[in-house]
């Protein structure tokens, strides 16, 4: 299979951008303190808008801030359409904020979109994103079964570099008129989103976009970004590679739990971790379904089990399911016990991008894409409660995938003295140590590779350039690929797939 790849070199403006961030843990009081700076702000005549993921923490906040007599205007999506009036309303109201201070509440959604149809004027006013954007779009259509078509799509869509000769016999319209072509041509004629990598197959397109986070930072006149452990999250990454520096706001919000509640973290894993190429794909694989039941058996009679997963637990006593993005919700105060099912990575182009640009590191996107979503779910619970004497009697216990990550949960309430780390008494057949494996001794000692890290190098080029080698004599291949070795250590030189091919050439 032909893949073509793409990855786009997007260059930021010199010019000094700031912003600033709380990344107070979940139930510290960061949305309690939002409201006392927009309402000090208000005094002061000054306005301030507050943009929140959902329309449910819409909801939460109009409800504080009714209590504590801000006032403020709504301006969101009816029943989650995609009502572009929205984005006229909220231009609308921000314009008019110069002239009329006034707080306003919008989702992320709705602020983006106001954002792509603007100008370029500052707009008068402190804007609060509370809890973390979506930064990044990754996305495949894998269903196109006719050769070629991923090629046209790209080509009609204006993917950068691609070329060559098209499919012929295939209606346009096929290809415009798909969900596929409009998804993605939102995003290629907005703005506020680059495309920075792309790959195309015979059968498979992929892409990933991002988000300019300059654009939303450039926009109003003080941009707070709120969000627990935020300095852990890709949105902060992201905001660093772009050039935005970051001022913590001194909000002096705990960046550490503290608990007199006993909690329970058992991890079920002891080898592995919990990913979806090691339980399976499938929401109810036979790993969820056995860690399920062990968390059930586990339950205390009349006791709530919040589960996280798509799994369905019907058929099993007082289980609630969880959403996957559980952000600012505290409808399950009243849980003390929870199991955590979910995988949550991205695809290894979108991980390979996240090191190469924005530097992070495997364990950084672990955290920012999988620990910070457990920890928001889980955080949910009984465990944000206030230390009552009644509930200082009622223990909590969380089931999470592996051990990794309930340690990594337990650092997060670092000076709590009730606060344990349990392995599971589950013993799954899928976790194996593979360190102690016996490995077979390699016979292929074709090139003179000195480690494992060398060898993998050798096998990606041959893969990746096999196309070029079909005809070519294998001592041909190992004299080039020794030379390219040499190369690397010596000189610290970037082996290209071009530069392999023609070296191949010049040898043949």
């Amino acid at each position: 299979m032909n893949i073509l790849k793409g990855e786009l070199q997007i260059s930021f403006e010199n010019e000094s951008l700031h912003a600033w961030y709380c990344g107070g843990v979940a139930g510290s009081g960061k949305s309690t303190r939002i409201i006392k700076d927009v309402e000090y702000r208000l005094k002061k005549q000054a306005s301030s808008i507050i943009s929140v993921p959902t329309k449910l923490m819409v909801e939460q906040y109009k409800s504080n801030m009714k209590k504590v007599g801000v006032s403020f205007v709504e301006i969101t999506y009816e029943n989650n359409s995609a009502d572009e009036f929205v984005w006229q309303r909220l231009i609308s109201q921000f314009i008019n904020l110069a002239h009329t201070p006034n707080v306003v509440l919008c989702t992320h959604k709705g602020l983006l979109g106001a954002i792509e149809q603007m100008n370029d004027d500052v707009i008068e006013a402190a804007l609060y994103v509370d809890e973390e954007m979506k930064v990044f779009d990754c996305g495949t259509d894998p269903n196109t079964e006719i050769r070629g078509l991923p090629t046209k799509l790209a080509k009609s869509l204006k993917f950068p570099m691609v070329f060559g000769e098209t499919v012929t016999g295939v209606d346009s319209s096929f290809i415009t008129e798909s969900d596929k072509y409009h998804q993605i041509m939102s995003k290629m004629e907005n703005p506020i989103y680059n495309l920075v990598h792309y790959e195309v197959g015979d059968f498979k397109l992929a892409w990933l976009f991002e988000l300019d986070m300059r654009a939303i930072v450039k926009k109003f006149k003080k941009v707070i970004f709120v969000s627990a452990l935020h300095e852990l999250s890709e949105q902060s990454f992201l905001m660093k590679y772009q050039g935005i520096e970051l001022h913590d706001i001194g909000w002096g919000l705990p960046d550490k739990h503290y608990t007199k509640r006993e909690l329970e973290i058992e991890g079920v894993l002891k080898h592995k971790e919990w990913r979806t190429n090691i339980v399976g794909s499938k929401h109810n694989s036979p790993a969820r379904l056995e860690v399920l039941k062990h968390a059930n058996s586990n339950l205390p009679f009349g006791e709530i089990l919040l589960v996280s997963g798509d799994i369905k637990t019907s058929g099993l006593f007082n289980n609630i399911n969880i959403k996957a993005i559980s952000h600012g919700l505290n409808e399950y105060k009243d849980a003390n016990y929870a199991v955590e099912l979910r995988c949550s990575m991205p695809c290894s182009f979108e991980a390979s991008y996240l090191k190469s640009k924005l530097g992070m590191s495997n364990l950084d996107i672990r955290i920012s894409r999988y620990y910070l979503q457990v920890y928001q779910r889980l955080m949910r619970s009984s465990i944000r409660c206030s230390d009552t004497d009644e509930l200082l009697n009622q223990k909590i216990s969380w089931v999470v995938g592996d051990m990794k990550l309930a340690n990594w949960l337990k650092e997060q309430f670092t000076g709590s003295p009730n606060v344990t780390v349990l392995e599971s008494s589950l013993n799954l057949a899928i976790d194996i140590d593979i360190s102690t494996k016996a490995r077979k001794q390699r016979t292929d000692k074709r090139f003179q590779s000195r480690n494992e890290a060398e060898r993998k190098w050798c096998a990606r080029k041959l893969k990746s350039c096999k196309e070029h080698l079909s005809n070519i004599a294998d001592q041909v291949v190992v004299k080039v690929m020794d030379y390219c070795l040499e190369e690397r250590r010596l000189n610290d030189t970037k082996i290209t797939d071009t530069m392999f091919i023609e070296l191949i050439a010049q040898e043949a």
